[in-house]
């Protein structure tokens, strides 16, 4: 992976144990992206994941970024949640059609 970059990984610990972390990546044409935001069961309710995607944001204006971007499944009501408290808004939403082979 030639965009994988180590340091913006942002990890969170609890009692030594990995609690989060929020993994970014930065784009050739210079944006941001927070690719994957994650926050173990047992430290949820803690506000661990604002902390964490505010880290990853920081981390990417650090390195130059202008915008940033995620992606987020538009049923995670949670997720959504987090993301509007700490001010990110929708751009735009994406839809996925399938249909089964044999219908």
């Amino acid at each position: 992976m030639d965009w994988y970059d180590p340091s913006g990984v942002v990890a969170a610990r609890i009692d030594g144990r990995l609690a989060g972390y929020c993994w970014t990546k930065l784009h050739p044409d210079g944006d941001g992206e927070v690719y994957l935001l994650a926050v173990d069961p047992d430290a949820q309710g803690l506000r661990l994941g604002e902390s964490l995607a505010e880290a990853g944001y920081g981390w990417l204006r650090a390195q130059g970024a202008i915008q940033a971007m995620l992606w987020v499944d538009g049923t995670n009501e949670a997720a959504i949640a987090l993301y509007r408290r700490i001010g990110l808004t929708p751009s735009h939403a994406n839809v996925e059609l399938y249909r089964a082979p044999n219908s």
